[in-house]
This record gives C-alpha cells, structure tokens and sequence, in this order.
C-alpha cells in the first residue's frame, strides 16, 4: 500500500488471508481518510468478513490503539439480485407457482 502498487496473494485456507488485507485496507482508510472497497467472489466470503474478520481485524488494532478506530465505519452491500423481489413473489403466488413449503 505504500508503493501504491498492485498486489496478487495466493494462499491455502485458513492461513489468514482476509486478515492480511483488512487489517493494512483499515489503517490506509483510517490514515488518509479514504474509503476502501473491498469485493468478494461469493456471498459466503461477504458474510465471513462482516461477521468474523471485519470485528477480529477492528478488535486486533484496538489492542494498539482505541482512540485510533473512533471514526472508521464499515457496511455490507448486496446486489439486487440477492434480495426477494415482493412483486415477483407475489405473482407466483397467484399464480400457483410456488409450493406450499415455500409459502410457509
């Protein structure tokens, strides 16, 4: 990050990789006051980076230093086709297209 150059990391699960990027991603944000983007290949990885690596990487820095974390904040996009279209929902259920179990 501060070479401002491209970075490729490969490596096995579990080995911290998300870490190794939230952590650096946090403290660039923080320091020069810019947003960061991260983006996932799966809504699985997302979800583990919201609700485990995000609040690891945060806790592991305000060991260091609190005051340091006081404005930084985070959120969670999702594209639309991730979320229940009511129209479409509706409509199937007009129409007979879905199934009781689905229903409940």
């Amino acid at each position: 990050m501060l070479s401002e150059e491209n970075l490729i990391v490969e490596a096995g699960t579990g080995v911290g990789k998300s870490l190794a990027y939230l952590i650096p991603s946090i403290v660039y944000s923080i320091i020069n006051n810019k947003r960061v983007v991260i983006s996932t290949n799966t809504i699985n990885l997302q979800n583990q980076l919201v609700s485990k690596d995000l609040p690891l990487a945060l806790s592991a820095i305000g060991l260091i230093d609190k005051d340091f974390l006081k404005n930084f904040k985070f959120c969670e996009l999702k594209g639309r086709e991730n979320y229940l279209c009511f129209k479409n929902f509706d409509k199937a259920i007009l129409d007979q297209n879905i199934s009781v179990d689905m229903q409940n």
